[in-house]
């Protein structure tokens, strides 16, 4: 279980990754971390307060509540190091900027992630306008004849292929805050934008894309092997999609002259179907 100073860190980490890829952060939250903030890198102490108080002319009670303050700093200096009884405190403080930073977010988590994933289908119709028009994974060398176009497409793909990560980035930040529980256990985001009901070759064939380098990473693979590519923009639409697994299959063979031996082949777990390279 995360502890205060971990819970804000992850939270607010989340919801600026959010608001970097077209989400909103509502007034009251930026109000609530602002507040946080300055109570963070406050200059005053409690005897600056007291000096306030006594030169400003405050009236008894306030005077009174300065000094039994400035006493009890005083008497923790005396008796050693503050540090402890500061830590406590502190640390209620953040617990409790957490929480209601979390409570605040809660009312825009939605619609953020609808926000999110929008950004995501506008810079994935960008890329995809720059495949259309040129092989974004061919050398330059290969391009000294090609159109301007090509060439300047071929140029642009890094590039929106590197917004797309960040905006998985963000779809990855806006739907756990939503409360989403994504299967982060082997590194799977492809849920979060990639169909998750294919098996067999099918999920082989999905995988393999998905781990491919190049200049244009996973998604000029995914759009080279016809795989849908679209972000969800619902928590409820969120499904894990596990690596494929392969198993040892057994067969008897004849050898020649009479002789029986042992072949052993992978095989696809789900569908029995060879897997090529063993």
């Amino acid at each position: 279980m995360q502890d205060g100073t971990e819970l804000l860190a992850t939270h607010t980490e989340a919801a600026r990754t959010v608001a970097a890829n077209g989400g909103v952060l509502s007034k009251k939250w930026l109000e609530i971390e602002s507040r946080y903030e300055a109570y963070l890198y406050r200059q005053s102490s409690v005897i600056d307060d007291l000096c306030d108080a006594v030169l400003s002319g405050s009236d008894e009670l306030e005077l009174n509540l300065r000094y039994g303050l400035a006493m009890a700093k005083a008497a923790g200096i005396a008796g050693g190091s503050t540090a402890p009884a500061e830590a406590v405190i502190n640390g209620e403080v953040r617990t409790r900027v957490a929480g209601a930073l979390i409570l605040e977010y809660r009312k825009t988590a939605d619609e953020n992630l609808k926000r999110v994933a929008a950004a995501f289908a506008l810079n994935l119709q960008r890329f995809r306008s720059l495949t259309e028009q040129v092989d974004v994974e061919t050398t330059a060398e290969s391009l000294i004849n090609a159109p301007d176009e090509a060439r300047m497409a071929w140029l642009k793909a890094p590039e929106a292929a590197q917004e797309l990560d960040k905006n998985l980035n963000g779809l990855r930040a806006a739907a756990w805050l939503t409360g989403a529980r994504l299967d982060t256990h082997q590194g799977s985001l492809i849920g979060l934008v990639c169909p998750t009901d294919g098996v067999g070759k099918e999920r082989r064939a999905m995988w393999a894309a998905w781990d491919t380098g190049g200049r244009t990473g996973r998604w000029g693979a995914l759009l080279a092997a016809g795989i849908e590519v679209s972000a969800i923009d619902s928590p409820q639409k969120y499904r894990s999609y596990a690596r494929p697994q392969k198993i040892v299959k057994y067969e008897n063979v004849h050898m020649g002259a009479g002789v029986m031996g042992i072949r052993e082949t992978w095989v696809d777990a789900e569908d029995g179907s060879l897997v090529e390279g063993h």
